[in-house]
Order: structure tokens, then C-alpha cells, then sequence
């Protein structure tokens, strides 16, 4: 969708959306508000924000096990610009995109892309999310868009460790309550605004977990 007004152009609430062959979400300076969401298996990214745009994210997993081809893109792409021709780029200001108390995670080791055209801002900020970002030989060590230390950008935020999901083949994106990098890492202001999870479950307002479902106790396969 794209948006020329400013006006918001989508609200989206405890939507879940599978098996995309292309993209799970694309927003084209778009104006996007979405909470509980959960995006997995999309045979490119599972959440694109593009050329610019407003967006805020609550308690949402974005996540990407795709399988079925080989995958170049990551799970969540952001970006202020785009391709016109071989000679010619177009930008446009992402006034912001806020992520809050969400996981972002998949079967690559990076499952984020952040793509800034300096001739149009480009705010962003992650706070309290689960973020999959492996850069095993720091090829993004001098890129201050992936930064995980700069806190005006990354706020509380835990890397590379496993969300500990039910079954991503078959999209069952719940957590586990042992063992999930996401038990209790949301922040409590984020989860006042979206006090029940996609479960429909009550969120603990004391130790929120990040994405869309409270962690659960899994079922005993032998059972």
C-alpha cells in the first residue's frame, strides 16, 4: 500500500499471515500500525517497509523459515529508496519505524536489513526485541545502522539467541517458557497497550515476553 497524505493507511491487530511465495507484508511509504502480528515462511521478506514512511510495531514476531528455495532476503527489510532506473534513485523520508517488545528472528543469520539513502531521513529504533543478527566476520562492524550498542537506536535488546519456537514448518510461532531468549524481555509500557497476547492470554505486565504470544509450557511430543 502506499500513502501520500499522511494519513495512517493500515491497523492491523492479532493478524497472522503464512506461506507468502514473495513478501508477507509490503507498506510503500506507507503509514502502519500493527500489534500482535506474526508473519513467517515468505519466500522473500516476511515484513518490507519501503521508500519511507511511518510505521510502529507492538508485541509482533516477525519471523522467516522459508524452505521451499533458496532465500536472499531477510525476514524484516526497511528502507527510504528506490530504483527508478539504472541512473536515477528516488527517497523519501521514514519519519519512523518504531519496533517494540517484537522478535525478529529466522533461519538466516541475518534476518534484518536496513537500507538509508542520506538525502532522506531515516529514524528507526528497536527496543526490548529479540533480533537475529550474525556478522561472524564484521562485515557491518563500521555501518552505525547496525550498531547494537547505540542505544538511541537499539534499546534493550537481545541478539542471536533462540525464541525457542513450537514448530516454524507449521507456523506454530508460540515460545516455550524455559528456554525462549524472549521470557521476559518486553518492556512494561509497551505491554499496558496490548494487555492480551494472540492467544487471547493476559500478558504479565511485570516481565512481559516479546512477540506476539506469552511464552507456554509445550505439549510432550510423547504424550
Amino acid at each position: 500500500m502506499d500513502s501520500n497524505d499522511g494519513d495512517r493507511t493500515l491497523t492491523m491487530k492479532d493478524v497472522q499471515i503464512y506461506n507468502s511465495s514473495n513478501v508477507g507484508l509490503l507498506a510503500r511509504t506507507g503509514d502502519v500500525y500493527g500489534e500482535n502480528m506474526i508473519i513467517n515462511n515468505s519466500g522473500q521478506t516476511s515484513l518490507s517497509c519501503s521508500l519511507g514512511g511511518r510505521y510502529t510495531f507492538n508485541h509482533s514476531t516477525f519471523a522467516n523459515y522459508w524452505r521451499s528455495s533458496f532465500r536472499l532476503f531477510p525476514a524484516v527489510s526497511i528502507d527510504n529508496v528506490i530504483q527508478i532506473n539504472e541512473t536515477e534513485t528516488r527517497a523519501v523520508d521514514l519519519i519512523e519505524a518504531n519496533f517494540n517488545n517484537c522478535i525478529i528472528f529466522g533461519n538466516e543469520q541475518r534476518e534484518l536489513s536496513l537500507i538509508e539513502d542520506s538525502s532522506a531521513a531515516f529514524n528507526f529504533n528497536f527496543s526490548n526485541c529479540l533480533i537475529r543478527f550474525e556478522d561472524p566476520n564484521g562485515d557491518f562492524d563500521d555501518v552505525p545502522n547496525y550498531d547494537f550498542s547505540n542505544q538511541n537506536l537499539y534499546t534493550n535488546i537481545v541478539k542471536n539467541s533462540d525464541p525457542v519456537f513450537l514448530n516454524t514448518d507449521i507456523n506454530d510461532m508460540n515460545i516455550e517458557t524455559e528456554n525462549s531468549a524472549a521470557n521476559g524481555i518486553g518492556n512494561t509500557a509497551t505491554a499496558n497497550l496490548v494487555p492480551v497476547d494472540a492467544n487471547g492470554t493476559v500478558r504479565s505486565l511485570s516481565a512481559p515476553d516479546a512477540g506476539a504470544f506469552e511464552s507456554i509450557i509445550f505439549p510432550d511430543p510423547e504424550e
